[in-house]
């Protein structure tokens, strides 16, 4: 499992290498980007982006814009944070099925 974490804390601390590249990101398009690549925007993608707005977006934390510093500290810490929120909530989805499971352990089917 070390292996893993550090393997993951890398790619977290590499992820600025993405600023190299020309482009939006795959995936992270707006509705106008959507709109200008096929033409029309589901109305689904509507729907669900009027109800989230990421709480870094453009992976600058408030009151640091611009600068290509900013912009690296702002994807890592992007990257921490959603990796830190992944290892929580697999922590606790862990702990609540091994509990579960521990209900049913000391049973036999007759």
């Amino acid at each position: 499992m070390k292996k893993l974490y550090w393997g993951i804390a890398l790619l977290v601390v590499i992820s600025p290498l993405g600023l190299l590249a020309k482009g939006t990101a795959w995936g992270e398009w707006s509705s106008a980007e959507f709109k200008r690549m096929i033409g029309f925007v589901p109305g689904g993608m509507r729907l669900v982006e009027s109800l989230w707005r990421a709480p870094l977006a453009g992976y600058a934390w408030p009151g640091r814009q611009g600068g290509a510093a900013a912009a690296a500290v702002g994807y890592i810490l992007s990257g921490a944070i959603g990796v830190g929120l992944i290892f929580i909530v697999f922590k606790v989805f862990g702990r609540f099925l091994s509990a579960s499971e521990g209900e049913f352990s000391g049973h036999e089917d007759t």
